[in-house]
């Protein structure tokens, strides 16, 4: 019976030690914080004009460029010269110094609008960006209509032209 009284008075004492021990609390916060910065992805699929004859009627088909930024952000989308760009006009080249003259517009109605390469430094003469846009945080996607201009180039050897041009989102 004196081992219980004593056990128990033991226990009262390392009850009553540990509460005051622990009788006061204080507190504090701390912030959580995430800084979302604006980002873009940018895809395209690419205009070909498939099989054509030499001095015929001017061909066309289209393309698209897929831009996917982050939600409510703002861009704006270029197109460059190209790498066969001679005055005023981008061209395809089969790569034995021939070339077939062509154009990539925004739009084609009520009037065709080219498309360059920057809205600020427009260094592509004859075309502007695509301005204005506003991401929504999905794939939006902007239809590219390309002109090759066979009746411009008569005669012209048969063979695969090509070009390759860069798509710039400025954001």
């Amino acid at each position: 019976m004196k081992r219980l009284i004593v056990a128990m008075f033991a226990l009262a004492v390392g009850v009553f030690i540990f509460s005051a021990a622990f009788a006061e609390m204080k507190t504090t916060t701390f912030q959580v914080s995430a800084n979302v910065i604006p980002s873009c992805t940018v895809s395209t699929a690419r205009v070909n004009f498939g099989d054509s004859i030499s001095g015929t009627a001017n061909v066309s088909a289209t393309g698209n460029v897929i831009v996917n930024c982050s939600s409510g952000t703002t861009y704006e989308i270029g197109l460059n010269e190209g790498l066969n760009y001679a005055s005023p006009y981008r061209h395809v080249s089969d790569g034995s110094g021939n070339s077939i003259s062509y154009l990539l517009n925004k739009w084609l109605f009520p009037f065709p609008e080219e498309w360059g390469n920057s809205c600020t430094t427009n260094s592509y003469p004859s075309g502007s960006c695509y301005s204005g846009n506003t991401a929504t945080g999905s794939d939006q996607s902007y239809t590219v209509f390309g002109l090759l201009r066979l009746s411009a180039h008569p005669g012209s050897p048969a063979g695969t032209y090509s070009d390759t041009v860069t798509v710039e989102v400025q954001y």
